[in-house]
């Protein structure tokens, strides 16, 4: 028969209850139960709960930053497809630009009184200068200028090609901006709302970033709305003028 702090082990190998009281017992310093196997069963208890609460956090911080981490995916491929755009803007600008230099040399030439060599061009009954402003008749006439030469429509035209291949450059380059922003803020552990914001606010985008997008369509409603010109640090059109590349 055991007495004071003896105890039969079998009973508390086999019978669930009383091993529990025993554990409880010896948790609260009760030194009749507080033998080694009882302190030790306590202990093997006590990090069985520990590991549960751990595994618990675990599972809490993952579904916390479940929204998170699609948003960051979401920001990977849209800068993805910004990338492909740049690349296209940056092809589509270079041809611009060797049609704009053909245009340039087909364009008549006349030379000033103070000896300026000037490119003008017929528009209509009028003539220009590169920069849009008249020239007088005394200098040339508008049927003085051959009929193979540039004209003014097709000099403009061009121009306002590559000042629009411009603005685009910069919008994507301005969203570019927004999505390393977005990434960012993510790292503050937003909530769940704010995220869903955040990625709601990044569906406004250029159209040449959308028309990349992978299997989805490039109109305006394909995703959200297109950014609209006074949301975005565009530049401003390139002057007619020199059009410095």
């Amino acid at each position: 028969m055991n007495t004071g702090s003896d105890f039969n082990i079998a009973s508390l190998a086999s019978d669930p209850a009383l091993r529990e009281k025993l554990i409880a017992q010896a948790e609260n310093g009760n030194d009749s139960v507080n033998t080694p196997f009882v302190q030790s069963a306590a202990r093997r208890q006590h990090a069985s709960r520990s590991e549960d609460a751990t595994t618990r956090d675990a599972i809490q911080m993952m579904e916390m930053t479940a929204a998170q981490q699609r948003l960051a995916d979401r920001i990977a491929e849209l800068d993805e497809a910004a990338l492909r755009a740049l690349e296209a803007n940056e092809r589509a600008l270079e041809e611009a630009w060797r049609r704009h230099e053909r245009l340039l040399e087909r364009a008549h030439v006349v030379t000033l009184a103070d000896g300026t060599d000037v490119r003008v061009f017929r528009d209509g009954d009028d003539v220009r200068l590169e920069g849009g402003s008249l020239v007088d008749p005394s200098v040339i006439e508008a049927d003085g200028i051959p009929s193979e030469a540039t004209t003014w429509e097709q000099f403009e035209e061009s121009s306002e090609q590559i000042s629009a291949l411009v603005r685009e450059r910069q919008a994507i380059e301005d969203y570019r901006g927004t999505l390393s922003e977005t990434e960012e803020f993510l790292d503050t552990d937003p909530d769940d709302a704010i995220v869903a914001d955040l990625e709601a606010g990044l569906m406004i985008m250029p159209d040449a970033v959308r028309g990349q997008l992978p299997d989805r369509p490039s109109g305006p409603q394909a995703d959200g709305p297109t950014a609209p010109a006074d949301t975005v640090n565009i530049v401003s059109a390139v002057p007619l003028t020199g059009l410095n590349r």
